[in-house]
């Protein structure tokens, strides 16, 4: 399409431009015409309505003009009025004649550069958007020793993994690679140490009972012993899989240590949280059975069990089925069960969970203990807490005996 046509349909949209859009009267009579090139007229009214349109969004008649103006040879060469289309930066070219006003190319350049024009796909960008982008930094050889790695010692951290073998690739890497075999960085679960002895006894337990019901296990006080410290065990992180939280090889052992700290024993019933003792000094068989006999005991008959029908579970410690203490619950006729499997676990939990960072800044153990003793005043006004852990225990038991006497989520 040579110049004079385009200037020849040029000047027909704009004529049927001024036709759909007459001007107002008071328009009309300022209104003047230019010739902006080429001999095409155009008037004063309708330049602005053009600039105004190129300018902020096309309108219908913008998006047409430049269909009827320009073929797809034009558009495919690359050449508008014998520029260079999309290069703002190259001079005028085109009809100057006429007087034609810098504003008027500036509508000119801006309708051969429009971006949404729809451009055909040539054969080399379309190669393009074939090709598969940069090679991977890692081969599938150091993929696969990654993940050997990290299910090797699910403990170690990408820059260790990396150190280990001698990867010359970013941390970053190594952590894309192990999250697209699906193994999530985590807070290792922190549980006690389970012997083989331990998680044997555990899983007989569970089976024994695996017929009771929340009844039944409403006969029963709960019991154990805690400390709390002014320095928690830190937490790791670790690779596993989802859904792997409590097994073995994912959870990470913790001992009881810290730089001060305060032991205590603790009771639940049905009807909510018992007593709460402070151990003082070493806790053995003979100090056990003054728990039993000063504070168990009259707890039991005085409160939820006047008539002295109740079970009474802790765990297997050696204080616990010392033969001193194996006397003294049986002068009182308590009946008693060893398990590991004990809600008041829980409880603890919670009594940490609010202390929180505030035991960090406690100054000795009689801050420590009055602090607990707080939480456990506050956890105690809430019974709810103690029904929902008696009516989880046959789920329990479920969980464990699934898990084959293995970690748990309780």
């Amino acid at each position: 399409m040579d110049t004079s046509e385009i200037l020849k349909k040029l000047q027909r949209l704009v004529n049927k431009l001024e036709a759909s859009e007459p001007a107002t009267p008071a328009q009309a009579q300022e209104n003047t015409h230019q010739n902006i090139g080429g001999g095409v007229v155009v008037s004063r009214a309708t330049l602005t309505r053009l600039q105004e349109n190129f300018r902020d969004a096309p309108s219908k008649f913008v998006r047409a003009l430049l269909r009827v103006l320009f073929t797809d040879a034009d558009l495919e060469n690359k050449t508008l009025f014998g520029r260079q289309a999309n290069s703002h930066s190259e001079s005028w070219i085109g009809p100057k004649e006429g007087g034609c006003s810098p504003s008027t190319r500036d509508v000119t350049l801006h309708a051969c550069s429009w971006k949404e024009y729809p451009k055909k796909k040539d054969v080399a960008s379309q190669e393009d958007r074939n090709k598969p982008g940069r090679p991977r930094v890692s081969g599938e050889e150091e993929d696969a020793l990654i993940i050997a790695a990290a299910v090797t010692d699910p403990f170690l951290n990408a820059k260790e993994i990396k150190q280990e073998l001698g990867l010359h690739t970013s941390c970053d890497t190594v952590r894309r690679r192990l999250k697209q075999a699906g193994l999530q960085n985590c807070a290792a679960a922190q549980k006690p140490f389970l012997t083989d002895n331990r998680r044997r006894q555990q899983l007989e337990f569970a089976r024994a009972y695996e017929r009771w019901g929340v009844d039944e296990w409403s006969q029963v006080i709960f019991t154990d012993e805690s400390t709390f410290c002014t320095r928690w065990d830190q937490q790791q992180r670790v690779w596993r899989p989802l859904n792997c939280r409590y097994r073995p090889e994912y959870t990470q052992n913790v001992l009881s240590s810290g730089r001060c700290s305060v032991s205590v024993w603790g009771a639940i019933s049905k009807g909510g949280l018992g007593p709460l003792v402070r151990i003082e000094g070493t806790f053995n068989a003979s100090s056990y059975c003054d728990i039993v006999n000063k504070t168990l005991v009259p707890y039991a008959l005085d409160g939820p069990f006047p008539d002295g029908f109740y079970w009474l579970q802790h765990d297997r410690s050696p204080v616990h089925t010392a033969r001193l203490a194996e006397a003294a619950l049986d002068s009182c006729g308590v009946l008693r069960r060893g398990a590991d499997l004990n809600p008041i676990e829980n409880v603890w939990g919670l009594i940490k969970r609010c202390l929180g960072a505030q035991s960090r800044r406690l100054p000795n153990a009689d801050a420590l203990c009055r602090s607990i003793q707080e939480a456990w005043e506050a956890l105690s006004r809430e019974p709810e807490t103690t029904r929902a852990l008696y009516a989880s225990m046959p789920r329990r038991i479920a969980e464990v005996i699934a898990a084959e006497g293995h970690y748990t989520g309780h």
